[in-house]
């Protein structure tokens, strides 16, 4: 892969935060750059619509709208995306960057995957699906470009639903998809869902197992109607030995009405894990010819890779990085152009292709420098492009009516050539072994006529004339001829050569339905599926479908339900509640109610109960409610001013609390060793939190002042100054001269706030 040519982008920063490192990839829409976040410090894939796209502010809303939608879902097989947002010039989405390579990758190394790789790697898929689906989105363009196997092993889907964004530039009455994997429904201009999805799903199990895509044509459209037109033939035609379970299993997920696949991604995940646990060793080893052919390519050039790699360490380095740029929301292409096709134009594979919706072709005013218009004449291959399919009904109708052939020399009776990819040719493959050049097959059949002449020349009976045996011998063939003819009408007529249509038998017991079938005389056999609809034990469907006729001999599927698959409920007492989500999720269910309690035992942040039992079996996605512990209820603060200490402490202990000193003072009237003051002095507090307590010194001591021959107020002001309290008594002829007499005491100390008794004349 050529290194990506500087880009004027590089060392710019996008919105204040993503950090440009280089290029990744171009793709029909955007340009998809390896950054660094600056906040998070980590690197980030940062899809940047064009320009010209940019510019559309009905292009960006929808950019923006899917890239909500997308990020909703959350799901290790699903690739997250980051962040979105419009930065001036630049609309722009940031989705986790991840190393490794894609499954189209895979499958060039390998030419195609054993039944037990497939499936493995098919179950992640439809995991992913599964849970898109449930979140309200729709794939549209599921292939092997857009599955990416990350070092970590854990699949990868990515680019859901984004194609929409540029149906309001490109085209109208137009729908994104890749022709090789589209489903017939949306070529015939219907909507998208679900379903479509899995007959993508279908496609690439077919292409899996064989190494080859079912339906090859040189022009897109003609791809595109060979879904409408033509059935998946078996995988098994193209890799003999492979299960009849894998050959049914692509046949309902690439049926061509969607009514006949399975109802949702839930039903063809079970499936698929069912029969992961029912085939042998040996028919999940199953290995195609396309693998043992890439296996000898690869070892034949593995010395002239390993002697390119030793002389051009630069090239090395290149291709290292080269692989590990597969990052979530890449576009698929190699050169990521836009390619405009006429009439008979084709296109590059991986590339993004619009195909015409009128009879005089596409409008080509919006076409920008990315876009590459081709020549009536072009012929590229079509075989993985992802392509935007007219949905206009009436030229739909035209295409369905007669498909157009590429022009050629090749007239009606010349031998058809086998085909690039699938199909069941019953030629000999192009990597068999042992198949004759043309001129030692002219060589060998002359030979053989030679051989016949000469062998024709000798007599091989005497010939006589019988005439009486003659009438016996034509009596002897009618007889024969109308025992053939009897047995022949009894067989098709009344016996087991005779057709049935086959009742609705959905939503019966099996064993009635059993019993019904066996009543027309046709043998039923029973598969068991899980369905989240159907209790265990009921008829989901029946292969073939309800009123449809087959001969009795033929037999009739019938699809039983297992009834929902059930889930064991994880223990999460004494769990956080993240460590509680992360196992609900593990489990297949979901988190419901959270609430929270104090708890005397059980320590705060973990949980408490919950509202179903562990172990016990319910169905996926249920919501299980827990109760998280805020830890023991608080207490109320006792008053304990004018306690001893001891006895504080101790009160403070009984209600859970604990009594701390904090310091000593002098009280006037709070004796030595009782408690002054605490803090807090109330409220509540949480169990074992420290009260603190200020313990009384008793009252202070004072010197008592002399204030005798002092005049009364000023006697009073002194004695009061100092901390006494003062008693004043009259002299016998009441107060004349207002002069202090006497005092008691007249000296000494005495305890703060004691009364001093003065006489006054």
């Amino acid at each position: 892969m050529a290194q990506l040519r500087d880009d004027p982008l590089q060392g710019q920063t996008i919105d204040g935060r993503y950090r440009i490192k280089h290029r990744l990839a171009n793709g029909g829409m955007s340009t998809v750059y390896l950054a660094t976040d600056l906040r998070l410090l980590r690197d980030v894939a940062v899809k940047l619509l064009y320009p010209h796209l940019a510019q559309d502010p009905q292009v960006v809303a929808r950019f923006e709208a899917e890239a909500v939608n997308a990020a909703k879902v959350s799901h290790e097989h699903i690739v997250n995306v980051l962040d979105q947002g419009v930065d001036g010039p630049h609309a722009y989405l940031v989705m986790e960057y991840i190393r490794g390579r894609t499954l189209r990758d895979l499958l060039r190394a390998e030419g195609a995957l054993t039944p037990r790789r497939t499936l493995e790697l098919m179950q992640d898929v439809t995991e992913g699906l599964a849970a898109a689906h449930d979140a309200g989105l729709v794939h549209r363009d599921m292939k092997p470009e857009n599955v990416l196997l990350p070092a970590t092993g854990r699949v990868k889907v990515a680019d859901f639903g984004l194609a929409r964004a540029t149906t309001n530039h490109t085209a109208t009455g137009t729908l994104v998809g890749t022709v090789a994997y589209v489903s017939p429904e949306l070529v015939t201009g219907e909507p998208a869902e679900e379903r479509s999805d899995l007959y993508a799903v279908g496609i690439m199990l077919y292409e899996l197992l064989t190494g080859r895509q079912p339906h090859a044509a040189e022009l897109p459209i003609n791809v595109a109607f060979k879904h409408v037109n033509e059935t998946v033939p078996p995988p098994s035609h193209r890799v003999p030995g492979l299960a009849q379970d894998l050959d049914e299993l692509v046949e309902w997920c690439t049926a061509k009405d969607p009514e006949k696949r399975p109802h949702d991604a839930h039903a063809l995940l079970g499936e698929i894990e069912h029969i992961r646990s029912t085939l042998t060793d040996e028919q999940l080893g199953v290995v195609a010819p396309a693998a043992v052919a890439a296996a000898a390519r690869a070892q034949a050039e593995a010395p002239v890779a390993a002697s390119d790699a030793a002389a051009d360490a630069d090239a090395t380095s290149v291709l290292t990085e080269d692989a590990g740029r597969t990052a979530a929301g890449h576009e698929s292409g190699t050169d990521g152009a836009t390619e405009v096709l006429g009439q008979r134009g084709g296109m590059q594979s991986d590339a993004t292709a619009v195909l015409p919706t009128g009879a005089d072709g596409q409008d080509r005013s919006d076409v920008d420098d990315h876009t590459q218009v081709l020549d009536p004449d072009g012929s590229l291959r079509a075989d993985d492009a992802t392509s935007v399919i007219p949905t206009d009904h009436a030229q739909t109708r035209a295409y369905t009516r007669a498909v157009p052939r590429p022009a050629g020399p090749a007239d009606a009776s010349a031998p058809a050539a086998a085909p690039a990819h699938g199909g069941d040719d019953d030629g000999p493959d192009d990597d068999g072994a042992g198949a004759l050049t043309p001129r030692q097959q002219r060589r060998q059949t002359k030979l053989e006529q030679r051989r016949w002449r000469r062998t024709a020349q000798v007599p091989t009976a005497r010939l006589e004339r019988n005439t009486r045996g003659r009438g016996l011998i034509w009596g002897l063939i009618v007889l024969l001829l109308a025992a053939i003819l009897g047995t022949a009408g009894w067989f098709f007529g009344a016996g087991p050569g005779a057709p049935v249509v086959i009742p609705s038998l959905q939503g019966q017991p099996a064993d009635r339905a059993v019993k019904e079938l066996a009543a027309l005389g046709v043998e039923a056999a029973q598969r068991r599926v899980y369905h989240e609809e159907f209790d265990d034990g009921l008829v989901v469907g029946t292969k073939p479908e309800a009123e449809a006729t087959i001969r009795r001999f033929q037999g009739v599927e019938l699809i039983v339900s297992r009834g929902p698959e059930l889930f064991a409920v994880p223990n999460l007492r004494g769990r956080t509640a993240d460590d509680a989500a992360r196992l609900l999720a593990d489990a297949q269910l979901a988190v419901g109610n959270v609430a929270e309690e104090y708890s005397e035992s059980i320590a705060a942040g973990e949980i408490v109960s919950q509202s179903v039992a562990p172990d016990e079996q319910v169905r996926r996605g249920t919501g299980v409610s827990f109760v998280v512990s805020r830890g023991p209820a608080p207490v109320t603060v006792p008053d304990v001013v004018g306690e001893a200490l001891d006895d504080a402490v101790r009160l403070l202990e009984a209600a859970g609390l604990v009594g701390e000193q904090s310091g000593s003072e002098h009280h006037a009237s709070i004796p030595e060793g009782a408690v002054m003051a605490q803090t807090p002095g109330q409220g509540k507090l949480e169990r074992g939190s420290t009260v603190s307590l200020v313990v009384s010194e008793g009252p202070q001591m004072i010197e008592v002042p002399r204030v005798t021959g002092k005049q009364l107020d000023e006697a009073r002001r002194i004695l009061e100054e100092a901390g006494f309290a003062v008693e004043v008594t009259e002299g016998t002829f009441g107060i004349i001269f207002n002069t202090v007499a006497t005092q008691d005491p007249a000296g000494g100390t005495l305890p703060e706030g004691s009364t001093v008794t003065i006489g006054v004349v």
